[in-house]
């Protein structure tokens, strides 16, 4: 066989293999989602096609994990108003990538609640996760170890508290953010492994647990759904 039909069929078994891998995720993504909306349309929730309401809300993404300082996709949107009107929740599929978008930075689901009754400082917390041990070490690790871009950390004043959450205020703003901590705190609590954004009329939540599960090409419906549970609980903390 000729050097030129080596080269052909190698590059023929390349193409195969690149061929099936992204006919494999493509595989993966569809099931994610089906297993979504299988969880998310009975409950009230529409999907989005809109392209003005998917960048709109990509903006107001920007203020979630602001250590990444590459690429963000929102990639499908989910929406529902509340019967009285006073907000709207969406849920997307949201992709981290590198500066280059030639390598994935994870892939979160978030939920988000807007409302015009909301005023909110710019503030993030986490929550270090319980169990296992090890997940949690290695994230407070990271908390401490990569500050927050444009954010300082807040001591709380109950040392509890500052054991299980990490909270971080933009300059200026600690003082607004702390009385709505102690509510925050109590509502995410038995979630365990909750982290949270918030900004203007934005309260952006994400669950640890939930990202684990992603990696693992699985997705918990029950935990999708508490999240959601707990974002529209926290509204009348945080309007106050």
């Amino acid at each position: 066989m000729s050097n030129f039909m080596i080269v052909v069929f190698a590059l023929l078994g390349f193409s195969l293999i690149a061929g099936l891998f992204v006919y494999l995720t493509v595989l993966d993504a569809g099931r994610r989602r089906k297993k979504i909306e299988t969880a998310l349309l009975p409950i009230g929730f529409e999907v989005c096609h809109s392209k003005g309401e998917k960048a709109a809300l990509a903006q107001r993404l920007l203020i979630v994990n602001p250590r990444h300082q590459g690429k963000r996709l929102l990639m499908h949107l989910y929406r529902r108003a509340s019967p009285d009107g006073r907000y709207d929740l969406f849920v997307c599929d949201y992709r981290f990538a590198s500066a280059s978008g030639k390598a994935r930075g994870g892939q979160w689901l978030l939920v988000c609640l807007v409302s015009r009754e909301l005023d909110l400082p710019r503030f993030s917390i986490d929550s270090i996760p319980e169990t296992p041990a090890i997940v949690g070490k290695l994230f407070q690790g990271l908390s401490e170890t990569f500050p927050m871009p444009g954010l300082e950390r807040v001591k709380t004043g109950n040392a509890e508290h500052d054991e299980r959450f990490r909270v971080y205020a933009a300059s200026g703003q600690v003082k607004q953010v702390l009385p709505l901590f102690e509510g925050i705190a109590t509502a995410v609590h038995a979630r365990g492994g909750v982290n949270l954004d918030a900004q203007g009329d934005s309260l952006i939540l994400s669950s640890i647990e939930m990202g684990a599960d992603l990696v693992r090409h699985e997705l918990d419906s029950q935990k999708l759904l508490g999240l959601i549970h707990v974002t529209s609980s926290l509204f009348e903390t945080v309007r106050h």
